[in-house]
């Protein structure tokens, strides 16, 4: 239990979900089943939970799939996975999307579903044709989902504890403590790419020859700090190239409360992205912590970053060309501009990702559903 919420973890025997959970679910009769539609195991059990129990199904978008299950499954093209993505099919149109499919993948994965958690062509159209609401994590998702599919959505982005809007950044003392135990000194200008690096896009290669570049162009003492899952080999490869004059840290996946101290004491929090669909729908929440507590961030101006202003309350970069980015990067090395615009960044945080404003406005979505 957690604020009056029971958490059950959904167990599987075989292709199914196990017989314990399928009488709690039918036992609790949802009218909404609410899955967050980006992976293929998730899929699989919402579809069971809707026909055991004829509740709606709901899906919620966070990440677009498609570069994701090209740079999985190389062996089909990356257009397959959406010829169904749109409102009416027709017989031909699904008889050609069956005549694509990998059979082998699909069946491992529907008979086993931890075989594949990532995307399952199939149960993917199925969930998004069976949705009676869509729910996306930014705006230019929901306008594609509404566009696409011609039913009710909404716009749920990621959240943050009310207690990470009354945290600032450390005081310099703490700040010089625990960035001195990372090698890294008080004095200089740090850059914390606090998430996730993807072999799916040449983003964060861009940024680091950005970096070289703006280290060119200022005396100043630049450090890059990096932490989060992702591919070690994009992060790794990509590290390789930076210039010695940059001092890098690699975090790896740190504990929670070293993450937070980062987020506190590094100067500017980045999620370098370019104008591509992988980012054009995604919001990154290491974002939205970072905005919440005041601090400034730096993002392309694509997707999420359209929504913004640079300069104003983030940093934005624009296009693929690492010397475009370099005025980005250097305008992020004043202190009182960074101020500024962190404090602004707040104020888009406190309107935009307070968890009782986003809450209410789902509530009242989901029990419209529910009685449509």
């Amino acid at each position: 239990m957690e604020q009056g919420v029971e958490w059950v973890p959904l167990d599987f025997e075989g292709p199914f979900l196990s017989s314990q959970i399928r009488k709690r679910i039918s036992s609790f009769a949802p009218d909404i089943v609410y899955v967050n539609g980006v992976r293929s195991k998730a899929q699989r059990a919402a579809l069971e939970a809707t026909y055991l129990t004829g509740a709606k199904l709901v899906m919620h978008s966070e990440d677009d799939d498609v570069q994701v299950y090209a740079y999985r499954n190389g062996s089909l093209p990356a257009e397959f996975l959406t010829l169904l993505d749109k409102h009416s099919v027709s017989d031909v149109e699904v008889a050609n999307f069956l005549s694509k499919m990998d059979w082998l993948h699909t069946w491992q994965t529907l008979k086993n579903p931890s075989h594949d958690r990532w995307i399952e062509p199939v149960t993917r159209a199925a969930c998004y044709h069976l949705a009676s609401a869509h729910t996306s994590v930014w705006k230019p998702f929901q306008e594609r989902l509404k566009k696409q599919y011609r039913k009710p959505t909404l716009v749920v982005p990621p959240v943050c504890e009310e207690t990470f809007f009354s945290k600032q950044g450390y005081e310099e003392s703490n700040r010089a403590c625990f960035l001195s135990d990372w090698g890294i000194s008080s004095k200089s200008t740090v850059f914390f790419v606090a998430g996730a690096v993807y072999p799916y896009s040449d983003d964060f290669e861009i940024f680091i020859k950005a970096m070289n570049l703006a280290k060119n162009h200022t005396s100043d003492s630049l450090v890059l700090v990096v932490s989060g899952s992702g591919s070690k080999d994009a992060i790794n490869s990509s590290l390789r190239n930076l210039s010695p004059k940059i001092p890098c840290v690699n975090m790896g996946a740190p504990k929670d409360k070293d993450y937070l101290k980062m987020l506190q004491s590094a100067d500017i929090i980045c999620s370098p992205g370019i104008c591509d669909d992988f980012n054009l729908f995604r919001l990154p929440s290491r974002l939205v912590k970072a905005m919440a507590m005041g601090k400034p961030v730096l993002n392309s101006n694509w997707g999420f970053g359209a929504s913004l202003k640079d300069g104003v309350n983030a940093f934005l970069t624009e296009g693929e060309d690492p010397q475009d980015w370099v005025k980005t990067i250097l305008a992020a090395t004043d202190s009182k501009k960074r101020n500024e615009v962190g404090l602004r960044g707040k104020k888009f945080a406190e309107e935009h990702f307070k968890p009782d404003i986003v809450s209410s406005q789902l509530l009242i979505f989901l029990k419209r559903i529910a009685k449509t």
